[in-house]
């Protein structure tokens, strides 16, 4: 016997389970009292138990008057649902009399599958094992099928992530067949995982809306990866599918809340309607187009587990809605394992196809790059060479060209004195030995020491000392210990030797001088070098001849300054060189 009560109206007749309150009061909350009696001939020596497969959505169980199980809040609707999983209630032996009554009260929101399955009493271990096997079935399946769905879909997910889908590609996009079987992976997670949750973390029926958009969110995403597979994506009809497709999505939202919020069941059928016949006609077109002639494998194993899985999911549909128990379940959830194995064949083959790819692109441009290195590495072979070459050339031509100035600019002149006839004898010899000690300086010039000023100055006493002596000059020498110059290269500590030279040269030839003092000091952040004589002098304001110039000239190539001042008895040339 059971009293319902919907609405404010009560009424009582004889009902047998299951029982299914959407059934008999489809869009409608209420309350169902069921009084059943069972007699026992004897006690039983051990404590009886109650097994339910569903019972809610919330529910109070008595024997005998006495309360032996409840759960869930029997007042108001929208929170917890104890139909998630199956019950297994123990009966006192104390309570257990010749003649029984059970009562169970339920609590059933609209659009919960609320109502009670067939109702077994009998010995504890009797029932206890009923409810373990089913438990396994039901609730431990379930969470396997839960479990599974989220590794593929958060695998998927990290996938499309951090792979493109075409390693030579500039633009480096990411595969979208990835994310298409991580989202629906994920939307099937969280549409199984609701036949779990007894206490949803939103009010009811608010989250009624989202497992239902679960489920569409997955055929969607389904469709969607079938697409990529069998590369359907550019065709002209597939930008026509994916509008259908959101255009469900949109529409469901507001039909399926409207329905479940509004007690109207039908808007929420109408949606399933329109998605499950827009699925069925993909299938049926992605399962021909699959096994025809341009068919891949990967197309007929998706194929495959589109057929198994409508297969499935059309016996569920004739069994839970021809009189299956309110407990039974639905196989479509586990049949689903195998559409995800298929999926997760095919991203794995994507993947593996991909790295190929990619470890093929990163050995060639390993092998351009060692090309290019080699290629470098001989480049730079030849510029070194080459630069090596140039800088020889070039310091023999600097060497040339000082030799020209000076070596053969003294010859000319003494084959010049000797054709004009006029010239004394001495005068000659003393152009000949300029041009001799110039042309010592310039084969020692080869080998100085890069920025060494003492060694120039050295050289410069060893080959001139004599000349000067001979000429009755005397040499005064007053020379530091100098610091190497850093930035003075061979070429630079050459041209230094041949501005001493030209100070000490035109002392011999102009200054009539009987001392010269050469000296040398280091001042904080630079050098000193002077040359200084004794002799008639010149005037310093006087346009410089081409030996002045020629100084100024050098000295301005290696960064330093040249001082002069002369009067009678005195001429001074200083030569300034920094050391930075």
């Amino acid at each position: 016997m059971v009293t319902t009560e919907v609405e404010g109206r009560v009424t009582r007749d004889l009902a047998t389970f299951p029982f299914r309150w959407d059934m008999h009061y489809p869009g409608r909350v209420g309350r169902a009292a069921f009084e059943m009696e069972f007699s026992r001939e004897q006690l039983p020596p051990g404590p009886l138990g109650i097994y339910l497969p569903k019972i809610g959505s919330a529910y109070s169980v008595s024997l005998n008057g006495i309360v032996i199980g409840q759960d869930g809040e029997m007042r108001s609707g929208g929170g917890a649902d104890t139909g998630k999983g199956p019950r297994l209630i123990s009966i006192p032996p104390e309570l257990v009399l010749s003649d029984n009554a059970l009562s169970i009260r339920i609590r059933a929101d609209s659009g919960r599958k609320a109502g009670v399955s067939a109702v077994t009493v009998g010995d504890w271990q009797h029932v206890q094992s009923l409810y373990w096997q089913y438990w396994r079935v039901r609730t431990l399946g379930l969470i396997v099928v839960v479990v599974f769905s989220l590794l593929v879909g958060i695998a998927c997910f990290a996938l499309w992530l951090t792979q493109p889908a075409h390693p030579d590609s500039p633009e480096q996009r990411r595969d979208p067949l990835y994310l298409f079987s991580a989202l629906a992976e994920l939307c099937w997670a969280l549409r199984v995982s609701d036949s779990l949750i007894e206490a949803p973390p939103l009010p009811w029926p608010e989250w009624g809306v989202v497992p239902v958009l679960a489920l569409g969110a997955w055929g969607c995403c389904t469709a969607l990866f079938c697409m990529e597979v069998v590369r359907w994506r550019d065709a002209r009809w597939a930008k026509a599918l994916r509008v259908w497709m959101a255009g469900l999505m949109l529409v469901g939202s507001v039909m399926v809340t409207l329905g479940l919020a509004g007690g109207v069941p039908a808007l929420v059928t109408t949606w399933y309607a329109f998605t499950g016949l827009t699925f069925l006609v993909f299938s049926v077109i992605f399962t021909k187009r699959s096994f025809g002639r341009q068919g891949t494998l990967a197309g007929k194993l998706l194929a495959g587990a589109v057929l198994l899985n409508a297969a499935v999911g059309l016996s569920d549909l004739i069994r839970l809605r021809t009189g299956a128990g309110a407990g039974d379940i639905s196989y479509l959830y586990y049949s689903s394992i195998l559409f995800g194995l298929a999926m997760a064949l095919i991203v794995i083959a994507r993947f593996r196809s991909v790295s190929a790819r990619a470890r093929d692109l990163l050995q060639t441009l390993e092998q351009r790059v060692r090309d290019k290195e080699t290629e470098l590495l001989l480049s730079y072979q030849q510029l070194e060479a080459q630069s090596r070459e140039q800088a020889r050339i070039g310091e023999r031509t600097q060497i040339l060209r000082d030799m020209h100035d000076g070596v053969g600019s003294h010859i000319s002149a003494a084959i010049r004195q000797l054709q004009g006839g006029v010239a004394a004898k001495e005068e000659v010899l003393q152009t000949l030995h300029e041009s001799l000690d110039q042309l010592k300086l310039s084969i020692d010039a080869m080998h100085l020491p890069a920025g060494d000023i003492n060694a120039v100055l050295a050289n410069v006493r060893y080959r001139m000392g004599p000349r000067l002596e001979s000429a009755g000059i005397q040499l005064v020498w007053d020379v530091d210990l100098l610091p190497v110059v850093a930035r003075w290269d061979e070429k630079a500590t050459r041209q230094l030797q041949f501005m001493v030279y030209e100070c000490l040269s035109n002392v011999l030839q102009h200054a009539r001088a009987s001392e010269i003092a050469i000296a040398a000091k280091n001042i904080g952040p630079r050098a000193e070098v002077s040359i200084q004589d004794n002799g008639v002098g010149f005037d310093v304001e006087k346009e410089a001849g081409g030996g002045r110039q020629t100084l100024r000239q050098r000295a301005e190539t290696l960064g330093m300054q040249v001082f002069m001042r002369s009067q009678p008895g005195e001429t001074r040339v200083e030569l300034v060189i920094p050391w930075g």
